[in-house]
């Protein structure tokens, strides 16, 4: 009994949110969803050099005790909400990296809690169609703009300065 506690103790944490009070085990990463989220880190990371908003990966985000999620990618510029363990509130950009195993939550589930608590900019990207789609909050609904193919440049809303260009989001990424 000692050794497996042990081993317990040593095992990777297991990422988990809350969506609508519901607690949904999420799976690990894969390399290609690592390698677009550390991409589209980097270019947020230079980008918000000596500005008020930081990029995280993988923070917890608590909109309430009913949704508490672990965005891919999140923008926040209220750096006030944010905590020693997670950030209490709605960042100001967040993307979701699709995993087959997180579609309908991403999809679905997650937009109608990001609206609700007022996210300005949602971005779900397909990995294996290698295509970005972008929502932004108007009039209190996340509202489909724009669907980026791989080879497209695109500005966000919320950062209308910065000009993304997908193949370098999709850069290194295995076919």
């Amino acid at each position: 009994m000692k050794a497996a506690n042990e081993h317990l103790q040593n095992a990777p944490e297991v990422k988990r949110e809350i969506i609508d009070g519901v607690i949904y085990n999420m799976a690990s990463a894969s390399p290609n969803h690592c390698r677009v989220a550390l991409n589209l880190a980097v270019i947020f990371r230079a980008f918000l050099k000596n500005r008020s908003c930081e990029v995280f990966s993988e923070l917890d985000v608590k909109f309430d005790e009913r949704n508490v999620f672990r965005p891919d990618l999140s923008v926040i510029c209220d750096k006030s909400k944010l905590t020693d363990a997670n950030y209490c509130g709605a960042p100001d950009l967040i993307a979701e990296i699709l995993s087959p195993s997180t579609v309908n939550l991403d999809k679905i589930k997650k937009p109608r809690v990001y609206q609700s608590f007022g996210v300005k900019e949602y971005w779900i990207i397909d990995i294996k169609n290698k295509w970005l789609e972008q929502y932004v909050l108007k009039e209190n609904v996340l509202e489909l703009k724009t669907v980026y193919a791989f080879n497209a440049s695109f500005r966000g809303e919320v950062f209308p300065e910065l000009e993304i260009k997908l193949s370098d989001v999709f850069e290194n990424v295995a076919d």
